[in-house]
This record gives structure tokens, C-alpha cells and sequence, in this order.
């Protein structure tokens, strides 16, 4: 049967076929109509087409204008696929060679016009044809030069690297790549920019197709799109004409094929940090519209009503940055009560894919006390805003439009309302705000281009429909800008702030606490400072809030950093007649000493003087002694002072247990556990360790006994995983045992597993890679499932998968590699940036090239860390096979330092 074989087509044909070898001109045409009239220059008509998936598009769109009758043949490996009937074909020796048209490899693919007129025309003529399967180019590759690499690498990026075959194809790119550095060291940074331009690219076009999607093709999605084009690298802007060209031709045409849905569409949202629509995250801007308007019908005598009922009385606030953003215009007379779901979805989702603030308050809200009325609620959810707004010291101008209700027009003039607002916030924060004007307005429903999505906010919160719920849901808005009473949230605290700054306890408390997290264009950062000078002057305020945090403390209700926050404003700003009480300055030193310890710092003047205080407390509170104690040791172990550690628990060898209490004794246990295992002696600390986990089970809070015992029994087991005289058959009964199933089925658990399992994976990993013959294959199968933090052991957990990945992908090995050794060079405390110049060494071992540190850090952080087994990295450096090279790794960094 007689066969074309167009370009790009390698594989012999099978020995049944015959290969017609038509005469292609020298390049590729361009125009597809001119390559349909070559082809049809053909005297016979072949029964099959042979292609590949580097045939470029046009040649397979103008045979199946000439030949629609022809079946096709995709070249997949050493196999043929026909398709649509989904049979492989197979060669053997008699197979039919085929001679390769020449064509330039500039020109194997078709320009970015012919290809979107080849991929229209492709889209419509495969309907009825089974999909390409996707097939890695690794053998392709070889062949190509240096730039096609790199235009592969940003063209697959821009595709999306979320797709599978994507993904393999960038892996098989990069392994090239890597082969290819030897001879050209800059080529992986090229690689990886180019990479990062095609990411850049995917996810500008998600947003362009998110608006297309949500608004049209309309004014003002060109301008923005132009805006777009015109600043950003040309690769990109190329990237983004060329594919609005393809949905303006065959993607409009495909989504009008659907019918408008009758349920809810809007896709659920995740918030990790705080919502894309918190007012108070946005960047700041000079120029801004407040958009208020209300729901419900009930304001003025409400107290009865439950929050759910749709009656109660409801104000949202929409902020719009002027000329920033820019919304598609709704139709005029918007009300949501008479706009399809389709319409009020589409409305919520331009609020989430824009950087527009909101903020929305019942009138059975506590901030507006025991009694309410609709104004008095506008009029409070102004304040809100005008406290969350993101500006800095430029002149700000505010314009509020509030939807005229009732005997509140148009005519009527809310110059003193402005006035008050205006005094209030110069009283509040000089500085911030005296370049800020306001101006207020009553406004009807379209009066304001923008009053229609304000509405659908509104309306969405309060209706009872299954699909506004649903809508709520989705948009995750409900707790976050959105509030309700029981919503217990920072944006609370600051409707609290007035030109008094006197903030209840509570109220400091929540905002002291957060104010490491808010942006810097926060007001609370002068809020602050402000409120410390007025405190100095007044004690009793000062000692209300210090007592606030002993009540805290003492009902163990309360997160580390928020407290050491806290008592180091209280510290900073004490009155010249206070001081804070010797015990709180206790918790304080173990608030600090714990939050250096989980950064790798260290603070010797900080020790010395906790040693001090401890020695002063110890009659009168032995067991907050001893937690200090406890943490100093740690702090001293970070230091690889291991007998510094030693002399400080030694002080409680002969002391009555009871004296420290039962959970402290247990932790001291699990640190002379620790503490041996550092020193390697694995069967004293396993010892020590079990002392520990038998204590602990005396406990009466059983998440802390679960706690305690789960973290020790690792410790454990990393110890038994370093004792030489423990068989592989028998660590593995006992990680089995502590994960109560087979290893393999743990093993896919923690692959995908998050922050919450981080040490129970560290642990899985150590073992697979000291202990080779329990490696599981199954932890390797779901790499795309793989997640990392920033917090310790990650870099460990990093740099294992790197060792693991090696032989087998070692691109990605290098990329999992480079990111332990960043994040713990980056990282401010010695410990890390000592444990990141070990791992750096230590990758070299397995081929894989990460940059060290410069001699002159070196040298500081051996006057950091003037304990460190230095002689061991010398070693490392020098090693000469992996087993010598996993010995210095241990010895640079013992027990769970690695």
C-alpha cells in the first residue's frame, strides 16, 4: 500500500508499505494554500500518511485536504500507531527505508502565522480523529542545535507545565542540556530563563483568557491586552498575539457551542496566607473608588435576626484602584436579583481575578455596639476602609459612592461626615494621612460603572439560593472580607484603632502580634510604634496588657512567635516605673531562644543572661526553669557545643523528677538521647529514647502524650537507622511498626505528604538513602506530587530526592538539589548555612554542580561555628567514592543535622 511520508518522519515504514518519496521543495511553504497545490501535483493518491509528532502542522492539515480518504501512520518510538483504529504496527528486517526530505531546521516548523491557520484548520479537520499521543523528543533532541533547544524549552513551558507530557518533554530537554554544559557552562542558566519566560508567558495568558472568558473580547480587554504586550519581554508578547489570535478565531466560536448553565460555575478558590482580595495586601495606589451599597431590609432593629437570615441588614464595600484596573462594564440598571447565575458568576470572578479590595460588615455587627442604624453602619464600614486602604505618604485622593437609600439622596451633603473622617484619621497617623482627601457622595445605580459588581456582592451574600451559597463558597470571600460576628479576624482589631489609641488588651494584642506579617504599607506599623510612646506614659494601660499576656501564658493558649512579639513591644515600650516581672522575662528569654533555635541562629548574650536568670527562679519555679534549661541546651547543640549542652542537663541528673515536672523530665530524657546520638553513641541514645517514650505515656493530655511520643520515637528510629549492628530486615519491622503498614504503601503516603508529616518524610528518606536496600520505588513513582517548604528539615528532604533521582533523572536531581542548598545558604542562621555548604560539597559526589560558598563566608561562619567538625568537611571535599562520601555527610552533620 503506497505510503506518504512527509517531514520529520525517521522510523522505517513496515515491509507491507510502500514509501513515496515526493519531491518536497527545499523549505517549507509558508502559506498553506500553496502547499495544498504542490501536493495535489501527486499522480497517485496514497492509502496512508506518515507523520511525527515533529511534522509540522501545516503539512498534516494540507494532506488532509488533498487525500481526506487517506488513513494516517504517527510515529511513536520504534512503532507505528494507525489511527483512528488505535493498532500499532511494528518493523521488522524487510522494512521499507525512508529517505528524509531535507529541510532546513529553521524551517521544520512553521511560522507562528502559518501555524495558526494550520492548527484552525487541524482543529477542525481531527473532530472526528483520535488525539496525538504525546511522545517525548529525547532522541530528537540530539540533533538539535543549541538555540532550538531553547526555543523548545520556552514553547513547552508556555504550554503549561502542569500537563504530564509537558513536563516530559522539559525533563528530556533539560537531561540534553545538562550533557551539553560541560562544553557550554551558561547554557543551564539560558535553559532555566527561557524556562521562566514561558512560564511567565502560560500564566499571562491564563489571565487573558480568564478575562476573555469572563468578559469578552471587548474596549477594554484590548487596552489592557496591549498594555500587555507592549511591557513585557518580546518573546512573551509574541507568545500572547499569537494565541488571542487563535481564540479569536476558532475559541470564541468552540465556547458559544455551550449552553448557559443553570447552576453555579464559579470555580472554589484556595487562600493560603490571606485572600487575593484583602484590602489591606493591595499595592498602593494614589487614586481610589469605594463602591458602598447594602442588601436586606432590616437595619435599624435587627438584634433579633440571625446572622443567616436574609432580611438582616448587610454593607459591602468594593475598592477600585483608579486606572489600574479597569472592569468590564456591566449592562446599565444592573440589579443581581434579576441577572442570571451564569452573568452573576461571571460578575464574582472579575472580583477575584482583579486586584480590587473588599470589605463588608453586617449591622448586628459588635463594632457598632448594642444599638445600630444603616448610616451609622456605612458610616463605620468607611472607617474600616479608610484604616485598611494601602497607601503610603504621596497624595491620596478617596472618593466613596454610596447607593442613595430612602431619605438619603443625592442632594443631600455629606461634607461634614468627610470632614469628621478626615480629622480622625490626621489624629490617627499625622504623617500617613495628611496628604489624603476625601470626598463622599450618594450615588444611584448608575451612576458608577462599577455599582452593578458591588451589587452582585452584595446580593450574593444574603441570597438563600443553592447557587449563590454555592457562589459564596467558592469565592472564599466569607471570613475574610466578608465578616460576620463570630468571625474572630485582624480586620476587627483595626476598626478598634481611634485617635486615642487606647485598644482593649485583646485588641492590641491581635494586632501587636500580627505585625511581623502585614505588609509594609500597613497603618499598623505606625499604629504601633505611635501607641508605644502614649503607653510609656501610662502605666496602668501598659500593665493591662501585660497582664493580657500572663494570663496567656499561664493557660498555655497562645503561639510562640505572637508571643515573643508581644513581649518585645511590651519591652521596648515599658514605663520608667515598670518592669516586667522576673517570670515573664523568663518566658520571654524562651520565646526568643526557642524562635532563634527553629532558625538556626544563635544568641550567646542571650544565653548567658537566661543561665543567669534561670539560677535566680530556680526556688521559686524549678519547672519554667528547667524548660529554659531545655532550650539553651538545644541552642548550645545548634552550636555543636555538645558538652556545653551536656554541663546544662547535667545540672538535673540528680534533681527529683517531680521538680521538673512530668512532661519536662521526659524531654530532658529525649535530649540526653539527643545528645548521645550526636556523639554517636546510637545505643545510649536508643536507650535514653525509650526512657523518654515510656514517660511520656504517663501523660494526661492526650494529644500532647501523641505529640511528644511521635517526635521522640523519630529521633529513635533515625538513631536505630545509624546503629551498624541493626540488619536492614529489622529497621524495617520497626518503621513498619511505627507506621503501622508496609513501607511501600507509607512511603507513596509521605510523598505526597505536606508540612504536617515534614519530619516523619525526612525520616523515610535518611533510611533510603543510608540503607539502599530499602529504598521503595513507590516514593519515586508520584515526583509530580512532591512538595517543599522553606522551614527545616526541608533542604534534607530536598537534597535525599536529589541522591535518589540521580541515576535515574538527573535534571531533575540537579533542580532538588540547587533548592536545598539555596534555601539553606539564603537562610540567616549559621547552623543552616553551615548545613547548606556540607550539602553543596556533598552533591559533587553524585555529579551534580552547586555552587559553595566564597572563602571570605567561609571564614565567618567558622568564627560562628568555631565547633563544627571542620576537619570532616576537609575530608568531605576529598572524598573518593559515595560510601566515603556519606561517612564525612554524617560526620558533618550527626543525627538529624542531616
Amino acid at each position: 500500500m503506497l505510503t506518504l511520508c512527509l517531514p520529520q518522519t525517521t522510523q522505517a515504514l513496515p515491509s507491507t508499505l510502500t514509501a513515496h518519496n515526493i519531491a518536497f521543495p527545499s523549505s517549507t511553504p509558508t502559506n498553506l494554500q500553496t502547499l495544498c497545490q504542490f501536493m495535489a501535483q501527486q499522480p497517485n493518491a496514497p492509502h496512508y500518511i506518515a507523520f511525527s509528532v515533529n511534522t509540522p502542522a501545516i503539512w498534516l492539515v494540507a494532506s488532509q485536504r488533498c487525500w481526506p480518504e487517506a488513513l494516517y501512520l504517527l510515529q511513536e518510538n520504534d512503532r507505528w500507531l494507525e489511527l483512528p483504529s488505535g493498532e500499532y504496527w511494528t518493523t521488522d528486517n524487510a522494512a521499507v527505508a525512508i529517505e528524509q526530505a531535507a529541510v532546513a531546521p529553521a524551517e521544520a516548523e512553521a511560522p507562528a502565522e502559518a501555524e495558526a491557520e494550520a492548527e484552525a484548520e487541524a482543529e477542525k479537520a481531527t473532530q472526528t480523529q483520535a488525539t496525538k499521543p504525546a511522545v517525548v523528543e529525547s532522541q530528537n533532541n540530539l540533533t538539535q542545535t543549541d538555540k532550538e533547544i531553547l526555543r523548545k524549552v520556552f514553547k513547552f513551558a508556555s504550554w503549561g507545565e502542569h500537563e504530564p507530557e509537558h513536563r516530559a518533554q522539559l525533563d528530556a530537554l533539560f537531561a540534553e542540556i545538562l550533557k551539553r554544559s560541560e562544553r557550554q557552562p551558561t547554557l543551564m542558566e539560558q535553559a532555566q530563563k527561557q524556562r521562566n519566560l514561558g512560564t511567565q508567558a502560560y500564566n499571562k495568558w491564563i489571565g487573558c483568557e480568564r478575562r476573555l472568558k469572563s468578559g469578552g473580547f471587548s474596549p477594554d480587554f484590548d487596552t489592557w491586552f496591549q498594555g500587555q504586550t507592549q511591557n513585557t519581554n518580546p518573546a512573551i508578547a509574541q507568545f500572547l498575539k499569537y494565541k488571542l489570535q487563535r481564540w479569536q478565531k476558532w475559541h470564541d466560536n468552540k465556547r458559544q457551542q455551550f449552553a448557559v448553565k443553570s447552576t453555579c460555575q464559579l470555580a472554589p478558590i484556595s487562600v493560603d496566607h490571606h485572600h487575593p482580595n484583602s484590602l489591606r495586601h493591595l499595592p498602593t495606589h494614589p487614586d481610589w473608588h469605594i463602591l458602598i451599597d447594602e442588601t436586606g431590609s432590616e437595619f435599624d432593629n435587627s438584634k433579633h435576626l440571625n446572622v443567616h437570615d436574609t432580611q438582616l441588614g448587610r454593607m459591602v464595600a468594593l475598592a477600585i484602584p483608579v486606572n489600574k484596573v479597569n472592569l468590564p462594564a456591566l449592562k446599565p440598571n444592573f440589579h443581581a436579583t434579576n441577572e442570571s447565575d451564569d452573568t452573576l458568576d461571571k460578575a464574582i470572578q472579575t472580583l477575584l481575578n482583579n486586584a480590587v479590595g473588599i470589605v463588608g460588615i453586617t449591622v448586628n455587627d459588635t463594632l457598632l455596639g448594642k444599638s445600630s442604624r444603616w448610616f451609622s453602619g456605612i458610616y463605620l464600614l468607611m472607617r474600616l476602609v479608610l484604616r485598611l486602604l494601602p497607601i503610603d505618604d504621596a497624595k491620596t485622593r478617596v472618593e466613596f459612592f454610596i447607593e442613595q437609600r430612602g431619605g438619603f439622596g443625592a442632594n443631600m451633603s455629606l461634607f461634614p461626615i468627610q470632614q469628621l473622617l478626615e480629622t480622625e484619621l490626621q489624629a490617627l497617623d499625622a504623617a500617613r494621612f495628611k496628604d489624603v482627601r476625601i470626598s463622599l457622595q450618594f450615588a444611584n445605580k448608575n451612576h458608577h460603572p462599577a455599582n452593578g459588581y458591588v451589587d452582585a456582592l452584595a446580593h450574593m451574600w444574603a441570597a438563600a439560593s443553592a447557587n449563590s451559597k454555592k457562589r459564596l463558597k467558592n469565592s472564599a470571600l466569607l471570613g475574610h472580607c466578608l465578616l460576620e460576628p463570630q468571625h474572630d479576624v485582624i480586620e476587627r482589631s483595626y476598626a478598634a484603632i481611634d485617635q486615642q489609641h487606647i485598644l482593649s488588651p485583646k485588641d492590641w494584642y491581635s494586632l501587636v502580634s500580627a505585625v511581623s506579617d502585614e505588609p509594609s504599607s500597613s497603618l499598623l506599623h505606625n499604629v504601633l510604634t505611635e501607641l508605644g510612646k502614649q503607653i510609656q506614659q501610662q502605666a496602668s494601660i501598659w500593665q493591662g496588657y501585660l497582664d493580657f499576656v500572663s494570663q496567656l501564658l499561664q493557660h498555655k493558649h497562645y503561639h510562640l512567635l505572637e508571643i515573643k512579639t508581644a513581649l518585645d513591644w511590651l519591652a521596648n515600650h515599658t514605663p520608667q516605673e515598670c518592669t516586667l516581672p522576673p517570670m515573664l522575662i523568663l518566658h520571654w528569654y524562651m520565646a526568643r531562644l526557642a524562635c532563634a533555635n527553629h532558625l538556626g541562629q544563635h544568641d550567646m548574650p542571650l544565653i548567658s543572661k537566661a543561665i543567669r536568670l534561670g539560677q535566680s527562679l530556680l526556688n521559686e519555679n524549678a519547672m519554667e526553669v528547667c524548660h529554659l534549661h531545655l532550650r539553651i541546651a538545644v541552642a548550645a547543640t545548634n552550636q555543636f557545643e555538645f558538652d556545653s549542652a551536656q554541663d546544662i542537663l547535667d545540672f538535673w541528673q540528680d534533681q527529683d523528677p517531680r521538680l521538673m515536672g512530668l512532661n519536662n523530665y521526659g524531654k530532658y530524657l529525649s535530649s540526653l538521647g539527643q545528645l548521645a546520638a550526636f556523639r554517636g553513641k546510637h545505643q545510649q541514645a536508643i536507650s535514653h529514647f525509650d526512657h523518654a517514650i515510656s514517660t511520656f505515656a504517663s501523660l494526661s493530655d492526650p494529644q500532647e502524650k501523641h505529640k511528644q511520643q511521635r517526635q521522640t520515637e523519630i529521633y529513635r528510629l533515625i538513631a536505630l537507622t545509624d546503629n551498624e549492628g541493626v540488619s536492614d530486615h529489622a529497621l524495617q519491622q520497626a518503621l513498619e511498626a511505627f507506621w503501622q503498614q508496609p513501607l511501600e504503601i507509607a512511603a507513596k503516603k509521605l510523598a505526597q505528604s505536606s508540612n504536617d508529616l515534614r519530619f516523619e518524610q525526612h525520616l523515610l528518606l535518611r533510611v533510603m538513602v543510608t540503607r539502599p536496600a530499602l529504598q521503595q520505588s513507590s516514593y519515586l513513582e508520584i515526583t509530580d506530587d512532591w512538595q517543599f517548604e522553606e522551614a527545616h528539615p526541608w533542604p534534607l528532604i530536598a537534597a535525599y530526592r536529589a541522591v535518589l533521582l540521580q541515576a535515574q533523572i538527573p535534571i531533575k536531581a540537579s533542580l532538588w538539589m540547587h533548592k536545598a542548598v539555596n534555601t539553606c545558604q539564603e537562610a540567616q542562621g549559621a547552623t543552616l548555612q553551615w548545613m547548606g555548604e556540607v550539602l553543596a560539597l556533598w552533591a559533587t559526589h553524585y555529579g551534580i554542580k552547586v555552587t559553595t560558598i566564597a572563602n571570605k563566608q567561609l571564614e565567618q561562619l567558622q568564627t560562628q561555628l568555631p565547633q563544627a567538625p571542620w576537619p570532616s568537611l576537609d575530608k568531605l571535599k576529598n572524598a573518593h567514592n559515595h560510601t566515603q562520601a556519606m561517612q564525612d555527610l554524617a560526620a558533618c552533620l550527626p543525627f538529624n543535622f542531616h
